[in-house]
Formats: structure tokens, C-alpha cells, sequence
């Protein structure tokens, strides 16, 4: 199925806070950054206008906010519904963003705390193979994406390198500073999957742990001379 960046007539105006002016130029230049990309990732501390800095973008990108989609990794991976108690109010469940666009993409999506969740490069269930599928479409559909995190981590990293194909801007909340990140990966390549990564060296770990133990029993007891 062929989808199409389009205007949503149902959806109202986004509420526009009072932006701090250091994330609102941020904000701007990571717009500006588009151009030659399509995925930004915003790093930093809790409280260094991560967040702010996105909506600045958003409000350059879409100013109407009818076009755009504000949620988080966990939510994409895991099709959780948002709780009303989140104190991300502005974050959207799977089924809401579904529901919203069904054959249309938004034009910009933001994808909180996306360092803490790998993104669904390797999808291991139904919740993450939806979630590609989705974010597969909408990228070929020419939709910008913004990931947050508060360090450029490998699992940051792998969310960038999907969605930003050649490569990546990558900003710092603090500064504002704005450089251009290549993709490590070749094209062709699989993603980088952190969690099957973990598992690995899990795996491996256990293995050691318990080898010597292992060894050592059946030393003891398989020799010849007792």
C-alpha cells in the first residue's frame, strides 16, 4: 500500500507553550537540518530542553501540529496504552497514531526516551513487526523523524541510522550545537540490535560462569586412576 504525506482536516490546533528562545533557535536549525536528512536526534540531560527544542522544530515543520506525532519508543515497541497519570500528556498511543493517519503520514514524528528502547530493527513480536511496518511506510512516505535521549548511545544510534538511512543530525539540548553523523553501517547491512546483543553476551556470561564448575566435576570424577 502506497502512502501519501497529506493534511488531516479532523484534527485541531496544537496548543503552542512559551518556548525558551535557546531551544526555539535550536528548534529551527534542526528544521533547517531536514534538508539533508531525515532523522534528528536531540541529546542531553533531564531538563536541558530536549523536549523544547523538539516542539520548536514542530511548530518550523508543521505550525498547525495536525501533521505531527509526539510519542515514545517504549509505546511504539511495546503497543502500551498511554496512562493517563504520564506525565508526557502529550505522548500517543499506537493505536491512537493508527487510528489518526490510517492512509495518510505525518509529516514530522517525535520519538521520546528512544535511548531506553532499541528501535524495531529485528522485530521479536507482533507489537514491534506493526511498529516497523508503520515507521517503514511513513519514512518512504518522506516523514521526518526527531528521537530523543539523553546520551548518543548505541541504542540512540540505532534508532538514527534506520530512520536517517545515509546518516544523521545529531543536536546537543544544552548547546544547541548541530553536526552531521554518518551512518556506520553499510547499505544492505542489518541494523544494529542492542537487545539480541545483550542476549549474546548474556548468553556468553552464563557460559564462562558455569564452565569452570562444569570442568572441574567432571575432572574428578572421569579419571582413569579412581
Amino acid at each position: 500500500m502506497t502512502i501519501v504525506v497529506a493534511p488531516l482536516s479532523s484534527s485541531g490546533p496544537r496548543s503552542k507553550p512559551a518556548l525558551d528562545p535557546r531551544a526555539a533557535a535550536t528548534g529551527q536549525a534542526i528544521a533547517e537540518a531536514f534538508g539533508a536528512t531525515t532523522c534528528a536526534a536531540i541529546v542531553g540531560p533531564s531538563h536541558s530542553g530536549k523536549t523544547q527544542a523538539a516542539m520548536a522544530a514542530l511548530d518550523a515543520i508543521d505550525p498547525s501540529g495536525a501533521q505531527t506525532v509526539h510519542t515514545s519508543a517504549a509505546i511504539l515497541n511495546t503497543n502500551a496504552p498511554v496512562a493517563p497519570s504520564d506525565r508526557s500528556a502529550t505522548w500517543s498511543s499506537f493505536d491512537a497514531i493508527v487510528e489518526r493517519f490510517r492512509e495518510a503520514a505525518p509529516r514530522c514524528v517525535v520519538i521520546d526516551e528512544a535511548g531506553s528502547s532499541p528501535a524495531p530493527v529485528q522485530p521479536y513480536d507482533l507489537a514491534q513487526a506493526r511498529a516497523r511496518a508503520l515507521l517503514t511506510q511513513w519514512k518512504d512516505a518522506g516523514t521526518k523523524f526527531i528521537v530523543i535521549g539523553h546520551h548518543l548511545s548505541e541504542t540512540l544510534e540505532g534508532w538514527g541510522q534506520w530512520l536517517g538511512a545515509e546518516g544523521f543530525t545529531v543536536v546537543d539540548a544544552p548547546t544547541g550545537t548541530l553536526r552531521t553523523r554518518r551512518a556506520r553501517l553499510e547499505a544492505g547491512e542489518p541494523g544494529a540490535n542492542p537487545v539480541a546483543d545483550k542476549n549474546v553476551r548474556g548468553a556468553e556470561g552464563r557460559e564462562r560462569l558455569h564452565r569452570p564448575l562444569g570442568n572441574a566435576f567432571f575432572a574428578r570424577f572421569g579419571r582413569d586412576d579412581d
